[in-house]
């Protein structure tokens, strides 16, 4: 972090005029969050030649500007995956019709294809978890392992319910990681779902940026977390975790996945070094909902597809299993996996 290299390059303990390199991932966070830190290791006078690099999923133009106002770096170059928006960025234009004002350069990994589902109500869950089965069964039939995936839910108290869900639903087909942020030890989650002890991980936006999940194929977005109508099916039987719950799931006050947002999200998958194609898919309450993904996605410049949800076959084990776990009467028993 810039502001504990800047404490100890303040202290004597770091000797930044010998450092030859310097580079700033998630640039615009750490200037963001750590400004002073961030321009007291930029700006400490070099003994010799020294490269300064800036990067991250989405440049800003104050990134930009602030790096040449305050002389971060010297003689700068844009670097992009699509070079044509890296010059139209430099120039200060963007070549994506609708980008905001701000956010001129974004990188997406071109391998990545972007999907979106309108669930019907009462039924987000259910759709993700058959649209989870079917990349199971596909895998399966291509004698390959179930494609690890990272699934974002918005608020924590949903994420808890939507792991508790999915290791119900799912099994033998998943197993489910939760990475929350009061959770227990959540860098012990990190580590057993990058050994592969875990092959979908239920997270929140908080998981966007900074950690490279190795080998992500699928990434879920549930737009605006569940729906209302899940609820009945899902609460828990604590009373006060039940009504904190509830009273989250049925706020009008949610935040929609803005375009900083999802590139983060989505580039989860489909990174260098990945040699499966990733799939985004976004998991939309209304037609409302689906129509901003759409602008989210023309801002960026990807074509996002609209897909429909699957049906289970009727009186199938899966279809049962769906009925049990995520469509039947209230008060059940789920699990708290806030620790997990």
């Amino acid at each position: 972090r810039p502001d504990l290299l800047a404490a100890c390059y303040r202290q004597g303990a770091l000797d930044m005029p010998s450092v030859q390199y310097v580079v700033v991932d998630e640039a615009d966070e750490c200037v963001k969050r750590w400004y002073d830190d961030v321009a007291a290791l930029l700006t400490a006078p070099p003994s010799g030649p020294r490269q300064t690099v800036l990067c991250g999923a989405t440049v800003p133009r104050t990134l930009r500007q602030a790096a040449l106002q305050s002389e971060w770096v010297q003689e700068p170059a844009l670097i992009a995956e699509r070079p044509e928006l890296a010059e139209a960025a430099a120039a200060g234009d963007s070549l994506i019709e609708g980008a905001g004002a701000d956010h001129a350069l974004w990188e997406l990994p071109c391998s990545i294809n972007h999907r979106a589902v309108v669930a019907d109500s009462g039924r987000t869950l259910v759709t993700l978890t058959r649209l989870l089965r079917e990349d199971c069964e596909a895998a399966a039939a291509a004698g390959g392992e179930p494609p690890r995936t990272v699934i974002y839910v918005a608020a924590e108290e949903e994420a808890a319910l939507v792991a508790s869900a999915l290791r119900k639903a799912l099994w033998g087909h998943h197993t489910i990681l939760a990475l929350l942020p009061s959770g227990v030890a959540p860098l012990r989650t990190l580590e057993i779902f990058r050994d592969g002890g875990g092959s979908a991980l239920v997270a929140t936006p908080d998981s966007s940026r900074g950690l490279d999940f190795p080998r992500v194929a699928r990434v879920y977005l549930l737009w605006s977390g569940i729906h209302s109508a899940d609820l009945d099916a899902l609460l828990p039987a604590d009373s006060a975790l039940a009504a904190v719950v509830e009273a989250n799931v049925t706020s009008t006050a949610k935040s929609p996945w803005g375009e900083q947002d999802y590139v983060h999200a989505s580039g989860r998958c489909g990174r260098i070094g990945n040699p499966t194609q990733g799939v985004v898919t976004t998991i939309c309450t209304s037609r409302e909902e689906l129509a901003a993904v759409e602008q989210v996605g023309a801002a960026l410049g990807v074509e996002i597809e609209e897909i429909e949800g699957p049906r289970a076959r009727e009186g199938s084990a899966e279809a049962l299993n769906d009925l049990y776990y995520l469509l039947g009467p209230p008060g059940g028993d789920v699990d708290d996996v806030r620790g997990a």
